[in-house]
């Protein structure tokens, strides 16, 4: 614990250092507001298998919400910088006062030659189908040149500090991006340390997930292919988990056309908000309740999903998937099929009107 606290007064020192004066400062940020239209759609098959929802599953809702949030970056001469990203407002109509501002991430690096320590509150990325978009609070090393990106990293997820026991729960992993001749090799993962529960408490979440994926182009196809493997213990399984896909992109004529088919096993969880195409199946739209078919049993699933670009500023899209799942002990198998389209228009330079509608029908 010592040695973290010196390395992070040292980052610290170096980082109050970067005045106004010195650095150089970035502004840029995004907002949005958004109205929703829900139907029958709040299921849950933990509490009815066979409707695959509960009392409040034929009810409808509207509702808007939005959010504005502020990145700045601050450059220093000598190449050491800062981050952080501000969220102003972020919440649904209705519910109260929405002055809350909270940070999304800030923290700040310092380049120690061919190598960049940062430390702080950093967004933690591995693929979107195993862990991506989460927030760490930790330290980490970066190197990149021409082909070669490597990150190092050292998260803590929980610190215990109610007592004198080091009772934390952290993560140690690394990222590898490596391209050549065209194509890119993506190699992550981490090992999380619970020191909070002993082995077999049911909230012990202790173990290892990572991947290996793959992509480039194939003559006019870009591919991309994963395969990825969770640790039993991490998400409370009675075996190791994995998962795979393989994911094609090919012009047909005028459209942009992706298919996509893939499978999870023996309780390996996708990554439900940021792993697509679908709409409802996961949170990938950020519009559902992220029903996660992954978390029920063992699943193949399949995806197409065209896009056209009607015009300079209309951009026009549809979905069709499905997921099979050969469910757990306590649930029914199901098959769920959804199909849904999307609208993008650009109203204005930096400004556009987004719009998706989606129905989901499951046995």
């Amino acid at each position: 614990m010592k040695k973290v606290i010196v390395a992070a007064a040292g980052l610290m020192l170096v980082g109050t250092m970067a005045t106004s004066a010195m650095a150089e400062f970035k502004f840029s940020g995004d907002a949005r507001t958004r109205f929703y239209y829900q139907s029958d759609y709040d299921y849950d098959p933990t509490t009815d298998d066979v409707e695959f929802g509960n009392s409040t599953a034929s009810d409808s809702d509207t509702r808007f919400n939005s959010r504005v949030r502020f990145k700045i970056e601050a450059d220093t001469k000598g190449g050491a910088y800062a981050k952080t990203r501000i969220v102003v407002g972020n919440g649904t109509f209705g519910e109260g006062e929405k002055g809350d501002v909270t940070t999304d991430y800030a923290y700040i690096g310092v380049p120690f030659g061919p190598i960049t320590i940062e430390g702080g509150r950093m967004p933690r990325d591995i693929t979107p189908f195993l862990f991506f978009d989460g927030r760490a609070e930790g330290i980490q090393a970066k190197y990149r040149n021409n082909n070669t990106g490597l990150v190092v990293f050292y998260d803590t997820v929980d610190e215990d500090i109610t007592n004198t026991d080091d009772d934390d729960l952290n993560r140690y992993g690394a990222l590898l991006n490596q391209g050549f001749d065209g194509w890119n090799l993506t190699v992550g993962g981490f090992y999380q340390d619970d020191a909070r529960y002993s082995s077999n408490d049911p909230n012990y979440t202790d173990g290892f997930a990572g991947t290996v994926k793959v992509d480039g182009t194939l003559a006019n196809i870009a591919l991309t292919a994963e395969i990825a493997y969770q640790d039993k213990d991490l998400n409370g399984n009675s075996d190791d988990g994995y998962g795979g896909y393989i994911q094609g992109v090919m012009p047909v004529g005028p459209v942009s056309l992706l298919g996509m088919i893939g499978t999870t096993q023996d309780g390996f969880e996708m990554d439900a908000a940021d792993f697509g195409p679908f709409v409802m199946l996961n949170d990938y739209s950020q519009i559902s309740t992220g029903f996660n078919f992954a978390e029920y049993g063992d699943s193949v699933f399949a995806a197409l999903a065209p896009t056209y670009k009607a015009s300079e500023k209309l951009t026009l899209g549809a979905q069709v998937s499905m997921a099979d799942v050969d469910a757990d002990t306590g649930y029914d198998d199901f098959t769920a099929w959804e199909i849904g389209a999307t609208a993008s228009y650009a109203v204005v330079d930096g400004a556009k009107l987004n719009g998706i509608i989606a129905y989901m029908d499951t046995d």
